[in-house]
């Protein structure tokens, strides 16, 4: 099998470098039925994006999380 035929095996076409900035938001719930529990959510978008091969770039990130602080 020929390793050309996937770009991926080839370590020189993995990789790049990427700069994100993040805005997050975070939400403590301090008492009641969810006291201790945490919602956090976060979106990023790229600001630099240099892939060393054939990546897609993104356009943006957003997480989500529902925490339990103990």
């Amino acid at each position: 099998m020929n390793p050309r035929m996937v770009p991926t095996i080839v370590p020189e076409t993995r990789g790049g470098n990427r700069v994100d900035i993040p805005l997050g938001l975070n939400y403590y719930i301090p008492s009641g039925a969810l006291a201790g529990h945490r919602l956090a959510v976060e979106m990023a978008l790229p600001v630099v994006q240099d892939p060393s091969g054939p990546q897609l770039e993104t356009d943006w990130i957003l997480t989500a999380e529902w925490q339990k602080v103990f």
